[in-house]
Formats: C-alpha cells, sequence, structure tokens
C-alpha cells in the first residue's frame, strides 16, 4: 500500500501545488499592503484550482489501477482516512479556502487568516494521511 500511495507519478505534481499554496497562506498571515494581498489570492487561487484538480485524479489514478492501487484508494473512498481525508484535506483545506479567497478577490473585502490557515491545515493533513495512509 505504501508502494501505491507515496509512489505514484503524482506525488510531485500534487505536493507542488500545495506547497505553493503553503507559502502564499504563510505570506498572507504576515502585514502587507492591498496590492501585495490581491496578488497573493490571485496566485492561491490558481495553486489550489490546480491541487483540487490533481487530487481527483489522484484518487482517480489509485481507483483505476491494479488491485493494490485499488486496495490504497478504498483507504480514501471508503476506508479509515475517509473522512478526516475529505473533511480536513478537500473541504477544510482546499475548497474553504478557495471559496474564501474568491470571495475575497471579487468583494474586495480581506477574510483576514481563516483562507491562510486553512490552507496550512489542509495541506499538513495532505502529508499527513498520505504517508499514514502509505503505512497502513
Amino acid at each position: 500500500s505504501f508502494r501505491a500511495t507515496c509512489a505514484s507519478p503524482l506525488m510531485g505534481p500534487l505536493f507542488l501545488p500545495s506547497g505553493i499554496a503553503s507559502g502564499i497562506a504563510l505570506m498572507q498571515l504576515l502585514p502587507m499592503g492591498r496590492d501585495e494581498h490581491t496578488s497573493l489570492q490571485q496566485w492561491l487561487v490558481g495553486a489550489l484550482t490546480v491541487e483540487i484538480a490533481l487530487v481527483f485524479i489522484y484518487i482517480v489514478g489509485l481507483s483505476t489501477g491494479g488491485v493494490i492501487p485499488r486496495e490504497a484508494s478504498e483507504l480514501f473512498v471508503q476506508g479509515i482516512y475517509t473522512g478526516p481525508f475529505w473533511a480536513l484535506v478537500v473541504l477544510l483545506g482546499l475548497a474553504t479556502p478557495l471559496a474564501l479567497a474568491v470571495i475575497d478577490l471579487r468583494r474586495a473585502t480581506p477574510t483576514r487568516a481563516w483562507a491562510p490557515s486553512l490552507v496550512l491545515v489542509g495541506a499538513l493533513a495532505l502529508r499527513f494521511i498520505i504517508i499514514s495512509a502509505g503505512q497502513a
């Protein structure tokens, strides 16, 4: 199961936008001007969009693979990591910060530290859950 979850060819492409989003989120927790904030929000929206797409491609790739990858995908779809993965990573770490960032860009109202904090929690949860699932 470790090989299927962690040795996937999508690990690099998945962790790259996740790392970019984490760096942007960390920078957003620092004081900055409105122009810098807007620029970082635009980058965050792009990084989170790519990351969401890659998460789903990763799950579909595992689900349509051989026996071992399918067993690994079951950990995320109907196994012990289903709740934490979909709640912490997808909902709180990706979808919610993406929605907050889009609202922030459209309304020009800062979302304060909520979106960056959720991105950081989601990125940590993504890494922890994938590594833990690989060891299951």
